[in-house]
Order: structure tokens, then C-alpha cells, then sequence
């Protein structure tokens, strides 16, 4: 487990869960962490990693989050059930 971040800082992923260190050959998953003590990761944390992610060579679909106060899923809940209609 580590960190990622490109040269400029313009990408940095807080976790990356790979097969070996320090050159991975497979990323078993990125994440986020948040400590924030009232705001749970919600749908702007989670599309920030999604859109930083392209930048990690070999990264899957999984996600990981870590959150001090719990995660906000309501827009999650609401486009899948958009999208199941």
C-alpha cells in the first residue's frame, strides 16, 4: 500500500493498493482519504478519483474510501436507480 502522485502534484491518490513496491506491476485498487470531521466523502471526492485515476498506470475499476465521518451514497442511489429505468 502507498501513495501516487504525478511530478507536477497535479494528480495525487491517496492510497494505491499494489502487488509490490516500489515499481507495481498490478494496482489492485486506488482510493481517497478523508478526514473531514463533519462532511462525509460525497459525489465531488468520489468523481475527483475517478478523473485522477486515468493517470495511474494498470488501475482497475475497484475504489477504496476512507472517511472520518461516513460517506454521503444519495447520488449514488439516484442515478442507479436512473439508470436501471
Amino acid at each position: 500500500m502507498g501513495g501516487f502522485w504525478t511530478r507536477t502534484n497535479s494528480t495525487e491518490i491517496d492510497i494505491i493498493g499494489a502487488d509490490r513496491s516500489p515499481i507495481a506491476t498490478r494496482v489492485a485498487y486506488p482510493g481517497t482519504i478523508k478526514w473531514h470531521q463533519t462532511t462525509p466523502i460525497d459525489q465531488i471526492d468520489i468523481n475527483r478519483l475517478v478523473a485522477d485515476v486515468v493517470n495511474v498506470t494498470g488501475a482497475c475499476r475497484k475504489r477504496a474510501t476512507v472517511s472520518g465521518s461516513g460517506m454521503n451514497l444519495s447520488w449514488f442511489v439516484t442515478s442507479r436507480q436512473q439508470n436501471l429505468t
